[in-house]
């Protein structure tokens, strides 16, 4: 019996969102939250210093975890509310700071800390990196 080595697939992923049917169901789940990563893990899962080398680091192993757990892609949410004026339409029943293209042009969204206080592209750039297409 040939022996079944399981592949992480982004683009089964990418077929479902664009309502196509995938090779095989995804394997995704939509957040495990870095206390439970390192529980799991027995690592400490925190950033080193403030470098993109440092968040290149931790994403690394934070990919990591992902990939050696099978997923087909990995999921990240960073907390905005605490930044945008006045939450605007999040918690503020009020249009948001984007209404057009335009707008969304003119933000600084790369410049928006993240959760972890860290400028979002100290975080993103990294795990762009660390991610190989599909």
């Amino acid at each position: 019996m040939k022996k079944f080595i399981f592949q992480p697939d982004f683009n089964n992923l990418l077929d479902v969102m664009h309502n196509r049917k995938p090779k095989r169901l995804p394997l995704y789940e939509h957040i495990i939250d870095i206390p439970f990563i390192a529980k799991a893990t027995g690592r400490d899962m925190v950033p080193q210093g403030n470098t993109s080398g440092d968040m290149e680091a931790f994403y690394s192993e934070l990919i990591g975890f992902w990939r050696n757990m099978t997923y087909d892609g990995f999921a990240y949410e960073a907390a905005i509310c605490e930044i945008l004026p006045d939450h605007g339409a999040i918690k503020g029943g009020r249009p948001g700071p984007i209404q057009n293209r335009t707008d969304f042009e003119n933000t600084l969204f790369m410049k928006f800390p993240g959760s972890s206080g860290k400028p979002i592209h100290l975080i993103w750039r990294p795990s762009e990196r660390l991610c190989p297409w599909g």
